[in-house]
């Protein structure tokens, strides 16, 4: 058995293969002290990703992620806030990385060993959580990125059209060709609430807009999305917004190379490219992560889905600073009126593209 380990800001993680042959197997993880989950993995060659650290309340807290650590995005922000959570309030974080095909079983053998919290996030996971929290009433799920209903678990969701609204009126505004383009990582409904609030944002400003959408197909797969962002900037669009979390990073290294411009998404990417990147959608996952481990300190967990939108601060567009890109003074000012009329109720964006 092969270990890697990874330090992110002090924190160890080990990521261990585990090769299971039947779900009663368990495998002795000796090198942290821990055990792997019964049922993490139960297909041969299945592979389950785990990392752990001890800590001394008794407490344990799992974060299952269907996209890799490591993309300076989405899961990155969103295990922050899952450390941090775990570190302030005394659990024993772990944190696995699961593939299709392992989703329910992890889910299953987190809850049989009673787990006190266990944290599926995306979308990919929201049918399992389903099935395995209706299994084990007991248990409590934080679901991220996903909304559903259900008496144990708190889902937490965003409403991204409001944010990729103004992204799309600053990128109408800033356009010098009429053409900009949208990147997902996957067609599918969530992905496609971004692509609408941009959409229609920038036909706000611009009804003739033309606006490319295309997919990568794959949130991991940088290289296939830089391949799309050179065909879209070599097609004349300008500027493109990418929502394709570790696949996003291949856009950034098409716009180096052609001088093209981009539209970030999650988290802060406004250095990513200097000069090049005109504003960033920023979802703080990371804080509604810890605002759960808060909570259930606190209060205990209240279920249910919350949404997160620019009228609590959950998402919020981010222009760059003025040192690194100058912002028209006329595009600040009605990025600024575009948002308040967004949390006034004057404008209401929808979550399906128009087609």
């Amino acid at each position: 058995m092969s270990n890697k380990k990874y330090n992110m800001e002090g924190f160890t993680m080990k990521k261990m293969l585990a090769v299971l042959v039947a779900s009663i197997m368990t495998i002795s993880m000796t090198a942290c002290g821990k055990t792997v989950p019964e049922g993490s993995g139960t297909k041969e060659e299945s592979k389950s990703k785990v990392s752990t650290s001890s800590n001394s309340t008794g407490r344990k807290a799992a974060m299952v992620t269907a996209q890799p650590l490591g993309d300076k995005g989405v899961t990155d922000n969103t295990y922050e806030g899952f450390k941090k959570g775990c570190e302030e309030f005394g659990y024993d974080p772990t944190v696995i990385e699961v593939k299709e095909g392992e989703y329910e079983e992890t889910l299953r053998s987190l809850a049989q060993e009673k787990y006190d919290i266990i944290m599926p996030c995306w979308g990919a996971l929201e049918d399992a959580c389903s099935k395995v929290s209706a299994d084990f009433p007991d248990s409590k799920f934080i679901l991220v990125y996903s909304k559903i209903d259900l008496p144990n678990v708190k889902s937490l969701m965003s409403k991204q059209e409001e944010g990729s609204y103004l992204a799309g009126v600053d990128a109408a505004k800033t356009t010098k060709t009429n053409h900009i383009a949208f990147m997902g990582g996957s067609d599918n409904p969530t992905i496609n609430q971004f692509r609408a609030g941009f959409e229609a944002g920038a036909r706000s400003i611009n009804p003739d807009i033309n606006i490319d959408a295309t997919w990568v197909g794959s949130f991991t797969d940088p290289a296939k999305a830089k391949d799309l962002a050179l065909m879209l900037y070599d097609q004349g669009a300008d500027i493109i917004y990418v929502a394709a979390a570790a696949s996003s990073t291949g856009v950034f290294d098409a716009a180096k190379e052609t001088g093209g411009q981009v539209v970030g998404c999650d988290v802060d990417q406004n250095d990513l490219v200097p000069g090049q990147v005109i504003g960033s959608m920023v979802i703080d996952y990371g804080s509604w992560v810890y605002q759960c481990f808060q909570e259930e300190n606190d209060t205990g967990l209240k279920f249910g889905p919350y949404t997160y939108g620019l009228d609590n601060n959950g998402l919020d567009f981010v222009l760059p600073k003025d040192s690194t890109y100058k912002t028209d003074d006329e595009v600040v000012n009605l990025l600024k009126d575009t948002k308040k009329d967004i949390i006034d109720g004057k404008i209401n964006v929808s979550e399906v593209p128009e087609e």
